[in-house]
C-alpha cells in the first residue's frame, strides 16, 4: 500500500523530471541513462494524474515548482532555468495520456 502524499510523490516528480532535463542536456536521448529517466518521469506522471490533472513544472523567480510545491532546493537547476529562459518556457504540462 502507497502511503505517501501527494506533497511526497510532487517531490519525487520534480526531481525525476529535472534529472531527466538535465541528463538530456549532457547526452543525447538515445543515451541508457536518458532513456531511463523518461521511464521515471512517466511513472511519476502517470501517479500524480490520477489525483490531479495537469501536473504543470513551472520556472516561477528563478525556481521551480510542480503545481505549488517548490523544488528541493539542493536540486543543481541552473542549466535547466537557463534553458527555459533562453527558450521563452515557462512551464510543461503533463496531462492524462502522456506516453514516453
Amino acid at each position: 500500500m502507497d502511503t505517501s502524499t501527494l506533497k511526497d510523490k510532487l517531490a519525487r516528480f520534480g526531481r525525476t523530471l529535472a534529472l531527466l532535463l538535465n541528463r538530456s542536456l549532457m547526452y543525447q536521448k538515445s543515451h541508457p541513462m536518458v532513456k531511463d529517466s523518461i521511464k521515471d518521469v512517466h511513472k511519476w506522471a502517470e501517479i500524480l494524474l490520477t489525483t490531479i490533472s495537469p501536473v504543470v513544472f513551472i520556472l516561477n523567480r528563478e525556481l521551480f515548482y510542480v503545481d505549488e510545491e517548490q523544488l528541493d532546493p539542493r536540486i543543481n537547476v541552473k542549466r535547466i532555468a537557463h534553458l527555459f529562459k533562453t527558450h521563452g518556457i515557462q512551464s510543461v504540462s503533463f496531462e492524462s495520456g502522456v506516453s514516453e
